[in-house]
């Protein structure tokens, strides 16, 4: 269900992992070996971080399952 928090492009937050924000915040994120099961949206959605691999979501609303790292 969506919490109607909203990221700074206005999107709403309704993901399991969900990291935006600008390129200098995020040059030093890594996602790695997380599990997001069950979302209103994406299990995972990251703009601009480093996927570290092993990265897990099932279950989402968004068949895709994750944005910006690979599930």
């Amino acid at each position: 269900e969506p919490t109607g928090t909203v990221d700074l492009y206005g999107d709403i937050v309704d993901d399991g992992i969900h990291i935006v924000g600008t390129s200098t915040i995020l040059d030093d994120i890594t996602l790695t070996s997380n599990k997001a099961n069950k979302s209103a949206d994406y299990g995972i959605e990251a703009d601009g971080v480093i996927d570290g691999g092993d990265n897990k979501a099932r279950a989402n609303e968004n068949p895709a399952q994750c944005l910006g790292v690979s599930c």
